[in-house]
């Protein structure tokens, strides 16, 4: 029973992404989405990076990142 973790928050989507970790499922909420993942070790690592700002990136690949998400999420 694989144990998931839900979020809307775009921008740590993105940075999820980047670090390899992709969302199992994306469910529509209105007009926003929920990103389901799952909750192994690597994505709390990757979580407490990002939300205790300790996290290091490159512009340009967040920038990549966030329009790869957004076309994504627009088919």
């Amino acid at each position: 029973n694989m144990r998931t973790c839900e979020t809307q928050d775009f921008y740590f989507v993105v940075f999820a992404i980047n670090e390899g970790i992709k969302p199992l499922k994306i469910q529509e909420t209105g007009q926003r989405k929920l990103f389901i993942f799952e909750n192994s070790p690597r994505f709390q690592d990757v979580k407490r990076t990002y939300y205790w700002d300790e996290a290091i990136v490159n512009p340009r690949h967040y920038k990549r990142g966030i329009h790869k998400l957004k076309a994504i999420i627009s088919n």
